[in-house]
């Protein structure tokens, strides 16, 4: 009788004991799969965060390029323009597939593409006054 207590005791102890190990091992997988997901966002987010970052870098380099010619009125100066007036609708159709899965960064999207070609329209403008020897006027 003694000995079958004990062996009760010491099978309910390791029933105990595996179903703390089950525990465990399955919170330990499952903080890990959520950890994985918080570093996919994470770099899902920096990746955002740069092509904004390239965005503006593209139209800073285009308004110094137009402000370079303008004052010089060397074409060599207009390498800079051309290339972020390539690259810019490339980089903002790139943001919005990145951010199509939030309806709130698109709407911030949406508003940005127009201030974009806004300001490569009045660049643009100035550039032309600026070959139609229109100095004063683009500058």
């Amino acid at each position: 009788m003694n000995w079958q207590m004990g062996n009760r005791l010491v099978l309910g102890g390791f029933a105990i004991a595996t179903a703390i190990l089950v525990f465990v091992g399955w919170q330990s997988y499952r903080n890990t799969t959520q950890f994985v997901e918080a570093a996919h966002w994470r770099d899902h987010t920096y990746e955002v965060l740069n092509s904004l970052d390239e965005t503006v870098g593209l139209l800073s380099d285009a308004e110094t390029g137009q402000r370079g010619y303008l004052l010089t009125g060397d074409e060599t100066y207009l390498q800079p323009y051309r290339a972020a007036i390539k690259s810019v609708d490339q980089i903002v159709a790139h943001l919005k597939n990145l951010t199509a899965d939030n309806p709130n960064q698109q709407k911030r999207i949406q508003a940005l593409a127009p201030l974009i070609e806004k300001k490569l329209a009045e660049m643009q403008s100035t550039v032309d006054l600026r070959r139609n020897k229109e100095v004063a006027a683009a500058t």
